[in-house]
């Protein structure tokens, strides 16, 4: 693995898949902008494994992965030999594209021993004639509301599945007046980043504090988007298959399924049992700093250094970092009690 130096490295090693002449078949799509950025905050390096190119982009607790493949019979075998040359790190594949393309590719990853984390569908509304009173409480958003901005991001989104942007790239988009923002009692309530071009408005993130989900934030911030993209053609974006309720809220504002799908795999990283339990400590801390969760003998729910608002957050966090979805009928203080029985339950769950 190595690091990549420049963007036009980055487009070379991909032409060298390409100049095999023996099929290509990709998840990545090489951007300047984007992954320019990625090269210059020296996070993203690649691998090259007989037929295939990976491309990494390394967060701080899993791996993105991208492709560049020949065929499918060289990915699977190529893919093979890169998950178990990093079988301790987690990372994320997205396989992008219509169902019948993406099917066989979701039956090769589960077959290498990754899973189905999240699978969603893009919907798609034509531009129409947007009738939206003035609303003082939604603005563009200014260079002082990004850092609660990028606390939201990273407090209320998965980034395993949303890949939250960098600072850089939030503030590219509030000087560009891609970022709306919605203030109730002069606090900011709501945010949504979109992307555009001359045809199409790209909603990124749409948000609401729990606090307000029932003072029409997210109604306010959607309404006033679809002024922004008057003189696009259509507005696009992603919504989690599962989430019944948002696609009806969609559909009410017009927007439709198309045949289009992102299917987030996951592989299952080998973690060894005293890694994973200073993982646990480190997360336990990250949540509850004020209290150490190292001490033997100490039951976490007892004595209050857990409550049940925490074990939301907790089983968010330890789903992220081991690549495990952590059962519902789990989810009890007892499991929660220690650091040993919190090992016990990822054990139990499919950690390894």
């Amino acid at each position: 693995m190595q690091s990549v130096p420049t963007y036009e490295v980055l487009q070379q090693q991909v032409t060298g898949i390409r100049s095999l002449r023996l099929g290509f078949i990709t998840n990545f799509f090489p951007d300047a902008v984007k992954h320019g950025l990625w090269i210059a905050k020296g996070d993203c390096y690649t691998e090259r494994v007989n037929n295939t190119l990976f491309v990494i982009k390394m967060n701080p607790s899993f791996w993105n992965v991208f492709y560049c493949s020949t065929d499918m019979d060289s990915l699977g075998n190529d893919l093979s030999d890169f998950l178990t040359g990093h079988a301790d790190k987690a990372m994320s594949f997205d396989l992008v594209g219509r169902d019948v393309q993406c099917r066989p590719l979701v039956e090769l990853f589960l077959a290498k021993g990754c899973r189905e984390s999240v699978s969603l569908v893009r919907m798609t509304r034509m531009t129409e004639p947007t009738a939206c009173p003035s609303d003082d409480s939604v603005r563009h958003a200014s260079e002082e509301d990004l850092p609660l901005i990028g606390l939201y991001l990273h407090r209320y989104f998965d980034e395993r599945t949303e890949q939250i942007p960098y600072d850089e790239e939030i503030l590219d988009s509030c000087r560009q007046n891609r970022v709306l923002v919605c203030e109730v009692d002069d606090r900011l309530a709501g945010f949504l980043i979109f992307e555009s071009n001359a045809s199409t408005l790209y909603l990124r993130y749409w948000f609401t504090h729990p606090d307000y989900r029932d003072r029409k934030v997210g109604s306010r911030l959607l309404r006033r988007f679809f002024v922004e993209g008057e003189d696009t053609r259509r507005q696009i974006l992603w919504v989690i298959r599962t989430n019944d309720n948002a696609i009806v809220r969609y559909r009410h504002y017009g927007f439709a399924e198309e045949n289009m799908f992102d299917y987030v795999m996951q592989n299952k990283p080998q973690t060894n049992h005293k890694d994973m339990k200073e993982q646990i400590i480190q997360i336990l801390t990250d949540l509850r700093p004020e209290f150490d969760f190292t001490q033997e003998g100490v039951d976490f729910i007892e004595e209050g250094m857990l409550d049940s608002f925490d074990l939301i957050s907790l089983v968010t966090e330890l789903d992220k970092s081991f690549g495990i979805s952590i059962d519902g009928i789990d989810i009890l203080p007892e499991n929660f009690c220690s650091v040993d029985a919190i090992a016990a339950l990822l054990v139990k769950n499919g950690a390894k």
